[in-house]
């Protein structure tokens, strides 16, 4: 039985090299589509905040798409109205908008946001945490699957799918004045289905 293996294996190899030699071209196809774009429309703003001696919190809501803005205030911290607001130093979400080509099939983003930020004016600072998104989509159907994800249905015209941004604003007892700026991060995972 051996000897019948051998033989096999020594023909088959004989038939493997022996024989013609074929060539041949593939195709390759590839499209390209515009990607995603996420921009930043509406910086956050905490507006012009009176302070106290006594520390206290200014918290943006990101559920308002329209660019109406609800805000909360605790401790001794308030926040100007009337003639001293301009469109400058109005209170406002932060708001990104991100265009979803057409045809791009179903899609989950999941949005992650900074920790913990600090608001600086020279050696003065002030903190920011908690910061919240919420979606909204232009048109079409947008499903929040988790506390972060949020699902778009493949469409045929482009999408603009907006999050709001909120956070908290931690004011110091007597918070020195001065124009106060920082930096958060919002990164959009992308999973396609």
């Amino acid at each position: 039985m051996k000897k019948a293996f051998v033989v096999f294996l020594i023909a088959v190899g004989l038939l493997v090299t022996a024989g013609n030699v074929f060539a041949g071209n593939g195709t390759i196809n590839a499209s390209v589509i515009t990607s995603e774009t996420l921009t930043e429309a509406t910086q956050m703003n905490f507006g012009l905040i009176i302070p106290s001696a006594t520390a206290g919190t200014i918290t943006l809501a990101p559920y308002n798409v329209s660019g109406n803005v609800s805000v909360a205030t605790t401790g001794g911290v308030a926040v100007a109205s009337g003639t001293k607001v301009t469109t400058a130093n109005a209170l406002s979400s932060g708001k990104f908008t991100m265009t979803v080509p057409a045809n791009s099939g179903l899609k989950t983003y999941f949005v992650y946001l900074s920790d913990r930020v600090p608001v600086t004016s020279g050696a003065n600072s002030m903190y920011a945490d908690t910061f919240l998104a919420y979606a909204s989509l232009d048109s079409g159907t947008l499903t929040s699957v988790s506390s972060s994800g949020y699902q778009v249905a493949d469409s045929t015209g482009i999408q603009t799918v907006s999050f709001v941004i909120g956070a908290t604003l931690h004011v110091n007892g007597s918070q020195n004045t001065g124009t106060y700026t920082g930096t958060y991060s919002i990164i959009v995972n992308t999973t396609e289905y």
